[in-house]
């Protein structure tokens, strides 16, 4: 079998088709809006995807809007959907003011088991990096007492601000990891000792928290810029993707705990052939192996999607499906995973005008040349118990300014 005709035999034969799933009924696929942006207090510009609680509801960040103004725009929003019968409901739980607290959160956030949100921020924090800041960890938590109102605004604790530099900057655009010790992984994109970006870790001692640079790119071999976050195994190894460095079309990485240090392990190179480049989103584990996407490239010029053993080496890379996009930008954020296992991602552009959800009945977004509003799903995708799932588009409306919504796909079955 050709890459191309794997598009239609990916889910069938890796994960299972959608053909087979729970409810053998014959329902047709719907999309619907739950939420369009307005740009002012509930946030704007959408580029992170969302994540699900336990009771199903859903939170995410907008890079702007907000309450207090960022050039115009608004410094971004973490905001919280809630379901109540058929209906959603917003409440933005958090503006960013620009300044020490953050600006601009690129990334979406994690809940901990307690109910901690974490997340970055890729600006805000100081003064450097131009004068807009080199970026956040932050956590929010509810107000201690009881919130009387229908908008109900949560505390932020500022845990680091980058500096720029050495110490890096420009957080990931993608989640941050926790580990059962309560430590925070996460990765800059830029800055550290070669300007090519960092692996960091923050610890928690006597109530402040201690960042460590566990890993600085160089740029070459390595990789160079990593977008997104980064996982870890049982063992404790952490796994990333990188878009650039290699032989110039990004890697995989592997870091491994060694004594006091860490050992960078380079587990693939993109070729810029039949095997994609830039992989922006990050990874997943599962049943032995890694699986992860790059943004563009590949057989149908829309990206790839990709299986690696976590022992690395070229010649344990293999592409599973070639997405169409015609030379425009492919999946960017990571996979979600439903309870079978099976893998749901966004692409930007795809094979539909203004993107698509892949991995659930091929729906395609049409944006200004259909009746579906919103274009260019850059987030990642969440899915819950029923098979929904939910995402963002950085701009609705059909084109018509909205600055962005979310939305919900069901697949027909």
């Amino acid at each position: 079998m050709s890459i191309a005709s794997s598009r239609t035999a990916l889910l069938a034969l890796i994960v299972v088709s959608l053909a087979t799933a729970i409810v053998p009924a014959s329902t047709a696929q719907t999309f619907t809006v739950l939420h369009n942006f307005t740009g002012g207090a509930d946030g704007g510009l959408p580029y992170a995807g969302l994540v699900m609680d336990q009771a199903g509801s859903l939170y995410g960040t907008t890079t702007s809007g907000g309450s207090t103004n960022c050039g115009g725009y608004g410094c971004g929003v973490v905001f919280k959907m809630s379901q109540k019968n058929s209906s959603w409901t917003i409440d933005p739980l958090y503006s960013f003011s620009g300044d020490l607290d953050g600006a601009s959160p690129y990334a979406p956030v994690v809940i901990a088991p307690n109910g901690t949100i974490y997340g970055v921020t890729s600006a805000g924090g100081g003064s450097g990096c131009n004068g807009l800041g080199c970026g956040t960890v932050y956590s929010l938590r509810p107000s201690p007492t009881v919130c009387k109102t229908t908008i109900c605004h949560w505390s932020e604790t500022l845990l680091y601000s980058f500096q720029g530099g050495a110490d890096g900057a420009n957080p990931g655009s993608e989640s941050l990891l926790i580990d059962k010790q309560g430590n925070i992984y996460g990765t800059t994109s830029a800055g550290g000792a070669f300007n090519d970006g960092t692996v960091f870790q923050l610890t928690l001692a006597n109530g402040s928290w201690t960042k460590t640079i566990l890993y600085n790119f160089t740029g070459g071999a390595d990789g160079s810029g990593p977008s997104s976050g980064v996982i870890m195994d049982a063992a404790g190894n952490l796994y990333g993707t990188a878009p650039e460095g290699g032989v110039g079309a990004g890697t995989v990485y592997k870091l491994s705990p060694v004594g006091s240090g860490w050992t960078e392990t380079t587990l693939y190179k993109f070729q810029n052939q039949n095997d994609g480049r830039s992989p922006v989103g990050g990874l997943i584990l599962q049943s032995g192996s890694l699986f992860g996407t790059a943004s563009e490239g590949g057989e149908l010029l829309g990206g790839t999607v990709f299986s690696l053993s976590p022992d690395g080496g070229q010649g344990n890379f293999s592409v599973i499906d070639s997405l169409p996009g015609n030379g425009y930008l492919g999946p960017t954020g990571s996979f979600a995973t439903d309870q079978f296992g099976r893998f749901y991602g966004a692409s930007v552009v795809g094979n539909g005008p203004d993107g698509e959800v892949w991995g659930a009945a091929g729906f395609y977004f049409s944006g200004c040349y259909g009746s579906f509003p919103g274009i260019n799903p850059y987030g990642s995708v969440v899915v819950d118990s029923q098979l929904n799932v939910y995402g963002t588009a950085s701009v609705g409306g059909g084109c018509s300014g909205v600055p962005g919504e979310v939305w919900e796909f069901t697949p027909s079955r």
